[in-house]
């Protein structure tokens, strides 16, 4: 995808935190796009409650399309919502883009033993989806163990994002020296890894992997 011009990219994400991790992480790769954020917190919360029904899997590609009409790319940020989004064909031949699954496909190379870290229970399907697809198409047999941080997301609901990162940070703390990596399964728990003072395993998290990869497509 070489382009001359600037391609205009919709960013879908189910929490308004995530506008400024995505749009710091444009300019720091120096991303020649013009971008979109747009959130849809609904969603998100229609899986929690529901979890993922035909009618919002509908909802999901109706809105996806939606904002293909007048972007070349459209990339969903939320895990909860990635499997459904990443197989939408949009109108004009492009798949969606899942943001966690160049995550994916690092994390399985990152060592035998790997848990994955959520804030919310609704993310583990899809994110054991996606790895284990990561697996079968990287050809690797990694031991994963899922993990639900308990109590975080209270704190995440009320904005008190300094505290939602620093319980997700403890239970890195606890837990990172029976594994050689930490995969954190939500885009909003990203800045967790920075409060770890003592790094000893592996920390990935999907937004700077997914617009690093972004940044590769962009110029092909």
């Amino acid at each position: 995808m070489n382009h001359d011009k600037t391609v205009k990219v919709t960013f879908i994400h189910t929490a308004q935190v995530l506008v400024k991790v995505f749009s710091d992480l444009i300019e720091k790769h120096q991303l020649n796009i013009t971008a979109q954020h747009v959130v849809h917190s609904e969603l998100l919360e229609r899986a929690i409650k529901q979890g993922m029904t035909t009618e919002l899997a509908e909802k999901i590609k109706e809105t996806c399309i939606s904002y293909s009409k007048d972007s070349e790319l459209v990339v969903c940020t939320c895990s909860s919502l990635g499997e459904v989004a990443e197989n939408i064909r949009l109108e004009n031949g492009k798949q969606v883009i899942r943001i966690d699954r160049a995550m994916a496909n690092t994390a399985v190379h990152s060592g035998e033993n790997i848990l994955v870290l959520a804030a919310l229970e609704s993310t583990l399907a899809p994110t054991a989806t996606v790895l284990n697809s990561s697996q079968k198409i990287e050809k690797t047999d990694n031991n994963i163990e899922y993990h639900v941080v308990e109590n975080c997301w209270p704190f995440f609901l009320d904005g008190e994002i300094n505290k939602y990162h620093q319980a997700i940070a403890d239970v890195i703390a606890q837990k990172q020296d029976n594994y050689d990596c930490i995969v954190l399964a939500q885009a909003s728990m990203t800045d967790a890894i920075s409060l770890v003072k003592d790094k000893r395993a592996l920390m990935l998290s999907s937004p700077d992997i997914g617009i690093q990869l972004l940044a590769k497509q962009l110029i092909q």
